[in-house]
Order: C-alpha cells, then sequence, then structure tokens
C-alpha cells in the first residue's frame, strides 16, 4: 500500500514539527508526507523546508483555508491511499501499520478510522460515547455530529476522487459534508486503539472562533439533499436532523435577537422537495453571525 500522508499547516510550526515528527516515525512509512501550507506567516515557509529537507514536499499556498490545503495536498498525492493529519494532532507509531493490516485482512473496505485519545489543555480526557463510532454503517450518526476526524482516516485514493473534495465555502466543520457523502455509501473499518492524539483548548481552533456552528452542518445538509444521492430511508434521517440542527439555531438566535424565522421556512420546503438555491445558503448561513 502506497500511502500520501497530507498535513494542511497555518501558523503553528512548533505543533507542525510534532505532527511531522510523528509521521516520520511511522511503523509502517507512508510514500510521502506533503504539507499544505495555507500561507504562513510565522517562518514556516523557510524554517520546513529547511529543516526536514526531502523527508517533505512542501506546497507553499495562498492562505485560503483548511480545505483548500488539504484539497491541494490530494491533488499532488502520488499514492493510492490518503491520510491526513491537523498540524495540532499526532499519531501513534503504530497508526498507520495497523490501519494496513486491516485493509490486508478487509480488501473490500475502502475507508478506516482508528479511535482517538484526546488531550485537552494537556491532560487526558475520555471521549465521551456519543463520541465514538458505533459501527462500520455510520451515516446516521455522523449526521448528529462528526463521529469521523480527518487525522484518524485512511481512506483509497478513488473515494477521494469520488465524494472529495473538502467543501471550500465552510471556514468550519468542513469535514462534515464529506463525511456524509462517504458514510452514506460506504462502511467505515474501525481500528479499536487509540493511535490518533488530539488535542484541543486552544483559542486559534476554528471550533472557537465562529458562532453557531451548526449553521455550517444545515448548509452541508442542504448541500447533501441537493445532490440526491441518497435512499428515501437516509432522505427521512437527512430531514430529521435538518429540523433538529434548525432548531437549536432558531432557540440560540431568538435569545439573541436574530430572527431565523426564514430557517424555519426553508427546512418546512425541504420536507416537500423544495431546497434553497447554494447562492441563498451562502449568503444566509456563511455570512456574520457575530
Amino acid at each position: 500500500m502506497r500511502i500520501s500522508v497530507i498535513i494542511p499547516h497555518y501558523n503553528r510550526f512548533q505543533l507542525l514539527c510534532r505532527a511531522v515528527e510523528s509521521v516520520l516515525k511511522q511503523r509502517f512509512p507512508p510514500l510521502e508526507l506533503i504539507i499544505a501550507d495555507d500561507g504562513s506567516n510565522d517562518q514556516s515557509e523557510v524554517q520546513g523546508p529547511s529543516y526536514w529537507g526531502k523527508a517533505v514536499t512542501w506546497l507553499s499556498l495562498p492562505h485560503r483555508g483548511v480545505s483548500h490545503a488539504r484539497n491541494r495536498g490530494a491533488a499532488e498525492a502520488k499514492g493510492d491511499w490518503l491520510a491526513f493529519l491537523d498540524s495540532d494532532d499526532h499519531w501513534a507509531p503504530d497508526k498507520l501499520a495497523r490501519q494496513v493490516e486491516f485493509h490486508q485482512q478487509n480488501p473490500r473496505v475502502r475507508v478506516s478510522q482508528t479511535q482517538e485519545e484526546w488531550l485537552w489543555k494537556g491532560k487526558q480526557i475520555r471521549p465521551l460515547k456519543k463520541h465514538r463510532p458505533p459501527g462500520p454503517m455510520l451515516f446516521r450518526p455522523s449526521l448528529d455530529l462528526c463521529v469521523i476526524s480527518p487525522s484518524a482516516v485512511l481512506l483509497r485514493q478513488e473515494i477521494w476522487k469520488t465524494y472529495g473534495p473538502f467543501a471550500e465555502e465552510l471556514p468550519a466543520c468542513e469535514d462534515y459534508h464529506l463525511w456524509l457523502k462517504i458514510t452514506a455509501k460506504e462502511p467505515v473499518g474501525q481500528i479499536k486503539e487509540p493511535l490518533t492524539l488530539k488535542e484541543g483548548g486552544r483559542a486559534d481552533q476554528l471550533s472557537r472562533r465562529y458562532p453557531a456552528m451548526d449553521r455550517f452542518r444545515v448548509w452541508a445538509i442542504f448541500a447533501l439533499l441537493e445532490e440526491q444521492t441518497l435512499s428515501p430511508t437516509q432522505t427521512q434521517w437527512t430531514l430529521e436532523a435538518l429540523r433538529a440542527k434548525t432548531k437549536i439555531l432558531t432557540q440560540g438566535g431568538q435569545k439573541r435577537g436574530r430572527d431565523l424565522s426564514w430557517l424555519l421556512r426553508w427546512v418546512t420546503s425541504a420536507e416537500q422537495g423544495h431546497l434553497p438555491s447554494k447562492a441563498e445558503r451562502d449568503a444566509r448561513l456563511l455570512g456574520d453571525w457575530a
């Protein structure tokens, strides 16, 4: 198996060093390690290539967000398998090896993920039960929240070409749409060991930067419905999730004096088979909600 590892990076050189070293220490070495630098201005572009030399491929990109960086890295990848790693996460040495072993034993499964170990401001915490994937068929639980982490996944290049790329319109929750498309059609193999280490609690994380994060997931659900690739049962689950997330958003909007009655009307129309245009979704859901 030829694996291309892609790390998107923006102004996190010290954390990037830890991520890169965890890739270079893998028991199953990847074919290549691509660092997609999203227009960093912290001297990363100078330090990184000279520090690692030919051990990494460094892509210097304009600052257009993490999805653009991941997508460009995937476009450059030469491997027939892709693994993503966020620059603030890192891997245990057996991460790729265990996934390779799994896919050799389960050749029809084209996507897998390891379990995670979480660190919050340096302290280890146990993921809640709702964050633990219940099995290989993940579409329905993925509607409620992301039970797949980019840093934990290994997928065939053909899966990426079929269902990708990451939605570059979304400033956060950018992976939610992709995982829904994949899990609607594909089983996701589960590696039981927590071989992906995620660290949270920092002010620069996307999850702390934007208010009303569910609006990005609502955008993704409308996009998924528009693609018309779901079964009738999956469509019903998706509409139920859309109404639940809209209820949360409208309740929050009421507390802040924001009128979101238009969103409720959108959901009612979606249940009748009529969806807002992409231009309407972008304008209403991706704008400033401060």
